[in-house]
């Protein structure tokens, strides 16, 4: 019998479990709503619900709303190093940073500045 996988249990390169594979999918979710969603009256009747949720004020529903009439709300960022805050600890990527500089924007940012 043929060796398959390594001393760590991992499969060796050039071997698959799965030679044939994934099966294709036979059915499609999308194809599956635009199917439904071609009547007409169906696509009216979630337009309404969605405005009935709006109406009742609920906030996800709105905002579903606005972001396809007006678009997202682009974010600008301006990042010149990109720190990982875990704990009392900081890893650093990216150019340069370092603790006290990330505190003092810190406080800039708390102070309003």
């Amino acid at each position: 019998m043929a060796i398959l996988r390594d001393e760590k249990g991992r499969w060796l390169p050039g071997v698959s479990p799965n030679p044939s594979g994934r099966p294709p999918i036979k059915v499609s979710l999308v194809k599956l709503l635009q199917d439904r969603l071609s009547n007409e009256s169906t696509a009216d009747e979630i337009i309404q619900a969605l405005i009935d949720k709006c109406k009742e004020r609920d906030v996800p529903a709105i905002k579903e709303v606005l972001d396809r009439i007006d678009g997202k709300v682009a974010t600008e960022l301006n990042v010149k190093s990109l720190v990982v805050h875990v704990g009392d600890e900081y890893a650093q990527t990216g150019l340069e940073a370092n603790r006290k500089q990330m505190e003092e924007y810190r406080m800039r940012y708390l102070e309003g500045e």
